[in-house]
């Protein structure tokens, strides 16, 4: 609208053409007064997620499960005995090949593996950045619990969008605990709190190109808690400029 507002043009026939979104996409079954229901009032950016830990969304409600697990019953990770997650359609193949999953090679797979995030849960109580690297996909004690993951199918939790997830922790001294999460942490049904995502940016902006100096790190930090009251976004991203700029 901006765009356009400044005499920008582009395809007229982009959404409702022959070969526009709606024809070729929706095969013409659609209510373009949708579009503008609710406009000014009903802010659909609310309600999108945000991801607490730096792997695939699919895995974060069995690692939400875990993490809760692990610390309200204070678990240890040599207690463990053994762990089963019951997913859905998505999460199933998280899980398969089971021993691959297990035992992943890349840090890509890594991140989409519900075995090896569960086992990062259960031994760091936290997922962060730095769990993905090259080193850190062969450390044993990471390797022998995702060993101890096995998992089972539930259609129930096939459900289109991110799936809920249930995780099911045996002790040794036989004793079990489990936890079904419907709404992963992050989701605007189960909010993640301002603290956790400001660790998330922090463990974020310790991988940038230019280093970020702690006091401009926190600027940024500041601007973007209180947005409402800043007069021009330009402000908020002036620090970072000036930084890589001081750089060169």
């Amino acid at each position: 609208a901006l765009l356009a507002s400044q005499g920008l043009t582009g395809v007229e026939t982009s959404l409702d053409g022959p070969f526009g979104l709606y024809n070729l996409y929706f095969k013409g079954a659609y209510d373009a007064e949708a579009i503008t229901q609710g406009l000014g009032k009903l802010f659909h950016g609310t309600w999108v997620s945000f991801k607490p830990w730096p792997c695939c969304r699919g895995t974060h409600s069995c690692v939400d499960a875990t993490l809760s697990l692990v610390k309200e019953r204070d678990l240890l990770p040599g207690d463990v005995e053994g762990v089963t997650v019951t997913v859905g359609e998505h999460g199933r193949a998280l899980c398969t090949p089971l021993e691959e999953r297990r035992r992943p090679k890349l840090s890509i797979d890594a991140k989409h593996s519900i075995p090896f995030t569960v086992a990062l849960a259960i031994a760091r109580r936290n997922i962060v950045l730095a769990d993905f690297k090259g080193e850190r996909l062969a450390d044993p004690e990471i390797l022998r619990l995702a060993q101890k993951v096995d998992w089972k199918f539930n259609p129930e939790f096939a459900i289109r969008g991110i799936e809920p997830g249930m995780v099911e922790i045996r002790l040794k001294g036989g004793v079990a605990y489990s936890r079904k999460v419907d709404f992963a942490y992050g989701n605007p049904k189960n909010p993640i709190s301002p603290d956790d995502l400001v660790a998330k940016f922090r463990d974020c902006a310790a991988y940038a190109v230019n280093p970020i100096a702690p006091t401009v790190l926190e600027e940024v930090i500041q601007g973007i808690s209180h947005l409402e009251s800043v007069p021009d976004v330009g402000q908020i991203v002036e620090p970072l400029a000036r930084e890589a700029a001081l750089q060169r």
